[in-house]
């Protein structure tokens, strides 16, 4: 997985962010049901047969629904332009399940391998952002469970 951050700029948070959701129209529902689609017909089945195409590619097709209803508010698909143009040249040379992560500037992508990932990345110029070859943790959470002693008075 790679991580794509521009320390240049700040996706919208606070009282920007709140002013955004009241201002954007409500989200059409015909992209809800897509996304709804993507999500049960496309990136679970992905998941259980470890098909990277598919998988990337409903990913890559959810991010794109929401990133275009919130372009009016972050100027774009992506919050940074420069963010944007690397994730077109990690598109390019071979990555896939692009997309935001909230209203950015910090994008993703994904890499079926390690190795295929340092390979995509040689080819591609960062314009000014950090690109991280990154590891999702991949195992479940744990519950931890602590008793109190309880006094009575």
């Amino acid at each position: 997985m790679f991580l794509v951050l521009d320390r240049t700029t700040d996706g919208l948070h606070g009282e920007d962010e709140i002013t955004a959701f009241r201002t954007l129209p409500p989200f059409p529902r015909t992209s809800v049901g897509e996304i709804c689609r993507l999500a049960l017909m496309g990136v679970m089945p992905a998941l259980v047969s470890h098909d990277f195409a598919g998988f990337g590619g409903a990913i890559a097709a959810i991010q794109r629904l929401v990133g275009e209803h919130f372009s009016p508010a972050q100027g774009g698909v992506f919050t940074s332009p420069r963010v944007a143009r690397v994730i077109a040249q990690l598109e390019a040379a071979g990555a896939s399940g692009t997309g935001q992560s909230s209203w950015g500037p910090t994008a993703f992508a994904f890499a079926p391998s390690e190795d295929l990932a340092r390979g995509i990345v040689a080819g591609v110029e960062p314009d000014g952002t950090e690109l991280r070859i990154v590891q999702g943790r991949n195992n479940g959470a744990e519950i931890a469970v602590t008793s109190l002693d309880l006094v009575a008075n």
